[in-house]
């Protein structure tokens, strides 16, 4: 994991002020206003620390930057579904950012922290809500990439077990009653149920590791 970056509050002052210029046609923004803003804006910043992938972050795709604009689903860092922007604008709250925009189509990937990169959001000046309050900013936000996983193999097992298992609880029935009739269960969920049981024995030892000797199938056959 890379170390936190830190709030440029020198760039934040003068980005908001510019951005408050703008929008109010002032010349001379309030100052307190500004601190207060700078002040909301640290506090939503630090609520990104410690989180998954959340909105308004960056994934790294190749040589290109997307923004992560919404998410789907997410197991932490795992799996995580997420549909990215190319553009659009962000509110930022504490620890998210809300998106306005375009949404690109799903991607699912495994992410990793990998670095950091300024993205512009915005957020009402000084907390009020109102006809053109709103002011924009660039704050450090991180950027993930995927993360190449290696297959866990007992992991895997584990999952085609409880398969087998509800496949055994919901089909067995069934199965022993086409049988009974003489009809041919070659291709029954049950029967293939069991001989994928038969090669999970032969593949994995009482240990539960996946056999890396080719003469052991032989040996068991």
């Amino acid at each position: 994991m890379t170390t936190i970056e830190r709030l440029d509050i020198d760039r934040l002052h003068r980005e908001i002020t510019q951005s408050v210029k703008v929008a109010h046609g002032v010349r001379s923004p309030s100052q307190s206003d500004t601190q207060k803003t700078i002040e909301l804006i640290q506090k939503c910043w630090e609520g990104f620390h410690g989180m998954p992938p959340m909105l308004g972050e960056w994934v790294k795709k190749g040589d290109e930057y997307v923004r992560i604009a919404f998410v789907r689903s997410r197991i932490n860092f795992r799996d995580t579904t997420f549909q990215p922007a190319k553009a659009g604008s962000f509110y930022l709250h504490e620890g998210c950012g809300d998106f306005a925009g375009s949404l690109d189509s799903p991607v699912t990937l495994d992410l990793k922290h990998i670095g950091w990169r300024l993205a512009e959001f915005w957020i009402f000046y000084a907390g009020e809500t109102g006809a053109r309050r709103g002011v924009y900013f660039t704050i450090p936000t991180r950027v993930f990439a995927e993360e190449q996983v290696a297959a866990d193999p007992a992991s895997f097992r584990d999952d085609i077990e409880m398969l087998l298992s509800y496949i055994r609880e919901f089909e067995s029935e069934d199965y022993e009653n086409q049988k009974a009739d003489g009809q041919c269960v070659t291709n029954h969920p049950f029967e293939i149920a069991q001989r994928i049981d038969s090669q999970l024995q032969v593949l994995f030892g009482s240990d539960g590791k996946l056999r890396t000797d080719p003469t052991v199938r032989g040996e068991r056959e």
